[in-house]
């Protein structure tokens, strides 16, 4: 995709086996970080899940080794003693190979939950293709229960079991946007960003495999000309990896939206430059 094109990102689900495959490849680096745990981040979310007024992060990710790849949801909740800080993960089991994830209140408590759009990645066809749902718990803000399987399908095409209480919430029919829509400069615009993957650069072997035009795309809307671009920037990914998606929130309680970024070898926050509207410092470790 072309950093100029006004579209939505389809999600790349063909492109899953390789990108894990060098995700495992390619290691994870070293880092000072307090979370070094070697996660690919597939994608992330950023909301304020214990309402403290501190935007919070989860992102998705599922281990190596042979498909299908188990996988977990790792909750960063903002430290409120150190804001910009964020205490150790609480890590949450979800159905194989959970590449898209999203946030919203789908039991109509006013709380905010998870989802996972699991697929089966396995040529076998083994494993469940399902949505897992982490409701957030009534008595412990910015906690989650236990992950229930709505919508199972086997790789067969036959559906699986799910949990009876799905019937009751309201869980979003789409998964595959990857994409940030939203007034990044604050002009009143809704400007862009996407999340490019890239491509594995052409001829490599398991050995010398590396992703080729991977970037977060940030376009601002030329306000002089609605509809059109006014700028488009490339952000490259940090630290070797690749990208893999892009959200958007006030980090930083600045009032100005910061991008969160997962990568194959963690997760970052970028965040606004408050002398250059709509555009990013350097990519800051959350965890990996």
């Amino acid at each position: 995709m072309h950093p100029t094109q006004w579209r939505t990102a389809r999600r790349w689900t063909g492109l899953m086996g390789p990108l894990l495959l060098a995700a495992t490849v390619a290691g994870c680096g070293s880092s000072g970080d307090d979370y070094v745990q070697g996660w690919a981040y597939w994608s992330v979310v950023a909301a304020d899940f214990n309402g403290d007024g501190l935007v919070d992060i989860a992102g998705s990710y599922s281990d190596g080794g042979a498909p299908p790849h188990p996988g977990h949801v790792a909750v960063f909740l903002q430290d409120a003693a150190a804001p910009g800080r964020f205490t150790p993960p609480q890590l949450h089991g979800v159905g194989n190979d959970p590449f898209a994830l999203t946030a919203g209140d789908f039991n109509g408590d006013g709380r905010i939950d998870l989802a996972t759009d699991n697929e089966i990645l396995a040529t076998s066809g083994a494993g469940i293709d399902d949505v897992s749902v982490l409701l957030q718990s009534t008595g412990a803000p910015g906690t989650f229960v236990s992950s229930i399987s709505c919508r199972g399908i086997y790789g067969s095409g036959l559906p699986a079991p799910v949990d009876p209480s799905c019937a009751t919430l309201n869980l979003p029919g789409d998964f595959s946007v990857n994409s940030v829509r939203m007034d990044l400069d604050g002009d009143g615009l809704v400007d862009q960003a996407i999340a490019n993957p890239g491509t594995i650069n052409p001829g490599c072997t398991a050995f010398d495999c590396f992703y080729v035009d991977t970037y977060v795309a940030v376009i601002l809307q030329n306000p002089s000309l609605p509809g059109t671009p006014l700028a488009s920037t490339q952000y490259l990914p940090s630290d070797g990896g690749f990208i893999t998606w892009v959200a958007a929130a006030d980090i930083d309680g600045d009032a100005r939206p910061d991008l969160v970024i997962g990568q194959s070898n963690g997760l970052y926050v970028r965040h606004q430059d408050a002398s250059h509207p709509g555009h990013f410092l350097d990519a800051v470790l959350i965890a990996r």
